[in-house]
C-alpha cells in the first residue's frame, strides 16, 4: 500500500506541476480580459454665456466604462451647421481640451476665437485608454452676441430726438 500512495503522490504531484505551468504568465494562451465598453455619451451638453467671441460649453463627465471611473480624452467639435454623425470629421476640431473628469463631475470650456452674431453647434465623443469611443453628445448650440465696444444711452443723456 505504501508503493501505491508513493505513486498515487506522485502522479498528484506531476498533474499539480502541469497545472501550474499552463497557468504561469510566460504561457501566451492566458489574457487579460478585453475592455470593450466605450464611455457613455454625454448627454447634457449646454453652450451658455456667450460674447461677441467665445461661448462656454459645461456637461455631465461621462465614465471610463459607462459613467464608472474616469475617461481618458475628449474629443469636442463646432460649426455654424448642425452637426451629426454624418458630418463630424468636417466639423472643427477644438484642441487643448483638458482630461475628462471623474464621471459624474461637471467639466466646462471656454470656446474662443468665435465670430460675432453667429450661431454655433457643439458636440463631443469620449473615449477611454483602448480607445473605445463613445457615441456622439447631444447637441448644444449658442449665438454670440455683437461685437465691438458699444455705449447704451438713455432717453435721459441729452442728446437730440433724432440721434441713435
Amino acid at each position: 500500500m505504501n508503493i501505491k500512495f508513493s505513486k498515487l503522490l506522485s502522479i498528484v504531484i506531476f498533474i499539480f506541476i502541469i497545472i501550474f505551468l499552463s497557468c504561469s504568465e510566460s504561457n501566451n494562451s492566458i489574457t487579460a480580459p478585453t475592455d470593450t465598453t466605450p464611455p457613455a455619451a454625454v448627454i447634457d451638453l449646454q453652450a451658455i454665456n456667450p460674447t461677441g467671441s467665445s461661448i462656454t460649453l459645461v456637461w455631465t463627465a461621462p465614465g471610463d466604462d459607462g459613467k464608472i471611473a474616469k475617461a481618458k480624452q475628449y474629443d469636442m467639435r463646432y460649426d455654424t451647421t448642425m452637426i451629426a454623425d454624418s458630418n463630424w470629421d468636417k466639423a472643427i476640431k477644438i484642441t487643448n481640451l483638458p482630461p475628462p473628469k471623474v464621471g459624474g463631475y461637471q467639466d466646462t470650456f471656454v470656446v474662443t476665437g468665435l465670430q460675432p452674431t453667429t450661431t454655433y453647434y457643439f458636440a463631443l465623443k469620449t473615449a477611454d485608454e483602448v480607445p473605445n469611443w463613445s457615441g456622439l453628445s447631444n447637441i448644444a448650440h449658442n449665438t454670440t452676441l455683437l461685437g465691438g465696444n458699444w455705449l447704451v444711452y438713455s432717453k435721459n443723456d441729452g442728446l437730440p430726438s433724432d440721434t441713435i
